[in-house]
């Protein structure tokens, strides 16, 4: 198998975000359904044929010895008629059986064999896979049954065509498991014959031969939301049975992922009246995974994804002799997250795999440090170590960091099931102002954060501390403006480009790209860049033309200067800002790395409060004190120099 080339990073999901909350409530129903085309096993193999390569192939290897017969199947083809092109080749083609339909269908499935397995990537259907959920396809390959034996998942799934009675009429009995199986609507390649011209369409479509799979079939359009992949939406049967099922729909409205150029304004419209589809339009077809892939953090898991299953034993030993040589017990429940959870070996190369250590009880927690690169994963490991009663903690307040992990992780142990009771079962009952001052508070935090590397960190830990805290504000002015209430909601909060992506939609800012390359370059995806990181001053002052008109003060005392620092006395200055330098001196001789998160910027953060710099000291102000360290700690002639220095700097402030 090919190894996977990194897929396209910055992509706009809005408008899989409107749909989150019923594709969410579809998947823990039971309802949600995929629908894989053509264009799905395309995205397996360029070498796989569509519609029309499929029929000239077929042209080419069956012999057809007259040439007007030649010339009218090209001319079939050419008008997009291909049931009739199918329905001549099948007439007019030379056979060695009896059956024409059974000497087509082992051409066909020549054809489709001689694509080589092993040179695709079954990334998009891994992505579908990861769902568990009922798959309908219109293809006759065998990739989806490939892909499944890759991770010995192949027993797991029953995979049946229309001729299937008997397993068809177990999916229409209410009292049975319909959690998962992959229904070849139109046939396999390894069972059974194919539809694939005018007369077989007509056989199931118009004089229902079959017609406990037409039942199906309309079952599934007319009470469950399906997720169309990889299809035109252009079948000439299929179409007036997805129509009719609106009649009968429930509160589902289907979603079909189309390419932003193949589909016209009117035609989205129309699917939308007349079908009951949204579409949502991408741009470049190695995007699609990752729109499954978002798609299926907005919903809790139980299970790592099929690309990690494999390495789960030895990831768990791994992490288990970590957390014992810490000298922790190994009773934790472990929790994998991020980027690399959701994307696997597409993640960025410089992207940690994130590991959350959820305690059942009090305990005294350390920081967790790791060797460079863990050899079975070749990353890094960033662990966070949390008490089970913090963690309730933070989701209670509406914590995007904890609600993200909720709702995104996957448990690699869970020895009490602590971590799926409350995947299954947390329903938040949000306090705004609880989750407004968690908001409030993760960035203050993080601003002290940004500041204190501002004076002694590295370029990329500076960098990463920017974006952290930039997505904190925009998190806080996003929840100031339309606090989430629900999980779901929450945990998109986690979400780097969602936060971005609501934060310009809500403020109408043009400056979304400007936040978008911080994000690339504080993740790594654009190291050539970095030397142009902005300066803190830069990065707040268009968070403050963001903000613009509206005049919030709650929201600008973060991002502008106050008045009162203007008026505090210069000694004042120098003995907090000198308080401030013994905090970062301390921490730098304990190294920063060894000591646990957020205890820097608590012990910040106590300085400020003991300090009673009174009011009208804006949180932005604390960034002069710790900018203040270099200007004091330069030589001077005498007191009266350094007071002329703090002065002038003061003065420059404003």
């Amino acid at each position: 198998m090919d190894q996977p080339t990194p897929l396209p990073y910055f992509i706009d999901y809005s408008a899989l975000y409107q749909k989150a909350e019923a594709i969410s409530h579809a998947y823990r129903s039971g309802n949600l359904v995929f629908f894989l085309g053509a264009g799905a096993s395309k995205a397996f193999h360029s070498k796989f044929p569509s519609w029309p390569e499929l029929l000239s192939l077929l042209r080419t290897q069956m012999t057809i010895q007259k040439v007007e017969d030649r010339d009218e199947i090209n001319k079939l083809v050419k008008a997009g008629k291909y049931l009739l092109a199918a329905e001549a080749i099948k007439r007019f083609a030379k056979v060695d059986r009896d059956s024409r339909d059974e000497a087509v269908d082992r051409e066909v499935s020549s054809i489709l064999d001689q694509q080589a397995m092993t040179d695709g990537t079954p990334i998009l259907q891994m992505a579908v896979l990861d769902f568990q959920a009922p798959i309908i396809t219109t293809n006759f390959d065998t990739i989806l049954e490939y892909t499944l034996r890759s991770v010995d998942l192949d027993t797991a799934y029953p995979v049946f065509t229309y001729e299937d009675q008997r397993e068809i009429t177990q999916r229409l009995d209410p009292t049975e498991d319909h959690s998962r199986y992959i229904f070849k609507l139109h046939g396999s390649i390894r069972k059974g014959g194919l539809i694939l011209d005018e007369g077989d369409y007509a056989n199931i479509y118009f004089h229902e031969r079959w017609p406990v799979a037409l039942a199906l079939l309309r079952h599934i359009l007319a009470t469950k939301m399906v997720v169309f992949i990889g299809f035109s939406l252009s079948d000439p049967e299929i179409m007036p049975i997805l129509r009719e099922a609106t009649r009968y729909a429930g509160s589902y409205q289907h979603i079909a992922f189309l390419k932003d150029t193949d589909i016209s304004r009117i035609e989205q419209d129309t699917l939308r009246s007349y079908y009951s589809v949204e579409p949502i339009l991408y741009q470049q077809h190695s995007e699609l995974p990752l729109f499954v892939m978002e798609m299926r953090n907005f919903n809790p898991r139980e299970e790592l994804t099929l690309k990690l299953q494999s390495k789960r034993k030895d990831l768990l030993t791994t992490l288990t002799d970590i957390i014992l040589n810490h000298n922790l017990d190994d009773d934790a429940s472990i929790i994998v997250f991020g980027s690399c959870v959701k994307y696997g070996d597409l993640a960025s190369k410089s992207a940690d795999l994130d590991i959350l250590v959820i305690y059942p009880r009090a305990t005294d927690l350390k920081k967790i440090t790791t060797p460079d690169v863990i050899p079975l994963v070749g990353r890094r490991l960033d662990i966070t170590v949390v008490t089970r009663f913090a963690f309730e903690d933070l989701l209670a307040q509406g914590d995007a960091f904890a609600s993200s992990v909720l709702v995104t992780g996957c448990p690699i142990s869970d020895p009490y099931g602590f971590f799926g009771i409350l995947a299954r079962g947390f329903r938040p009952d949000y306090d705004v102002l609880d989750v407004r001052g968690n908001a409030l508070e993760r960035c203050r935090m993080r601003w002290l954060r940004l500041c204190a590397l501002q004076v002694s960190g590295d370029h990329a830990d500076l960098r990463r501390a920017c974006l952290q805290w930039t997505l904190s504000f925009m998190q806080l002015v996003i929840i100031r403006r339309k606090t989430p209430t629900n999980l779901l909601g929450t945990s998109l909060l986690g979400n780097a480009r969602y936060v971005i992506h609501e934060f310009v939609h809500i403020l109408d800012s043009r400056d979304e790209l400007f936040f978008l390359d911080l994000l690339k370059v504080a993740k790594g995806l654009d190291t050539m860049r970095a030397d142009d990181w902005p300066a803190i001053r830069d990065v707040t002052g268009k968070l403050a033309a963001a903000i613009g008109e509206a005049d919030d003060y709650d929201d600008l005392e973060l991002i502008t200067p106050g008045a009162a620092l203007q008026k505090l006395p210069i000694e004042r200055l120098i003995q907090v800002s000198k308080g401030v330098a013994a905090i970062l001196n301390k921490v730098q001789s304990n190294d920063m790395q060894e000591s646990l998160p957020g205890q820097m910027e608590e012990d910040l953060d106590r300085h400020f409060r003991q300090a009673q710099l009174g009011p009208g000291i804006n949180s932005y102000d604390l960034l002069f004190f710790f900018e203040l360290i270099k200007v004091i700690e330069a030589p001077y002639q005498d007191n009266n120099a350094m007071t002329a220095a703090v002065e002038k700097f003061r003065n420059e402030w404003k």
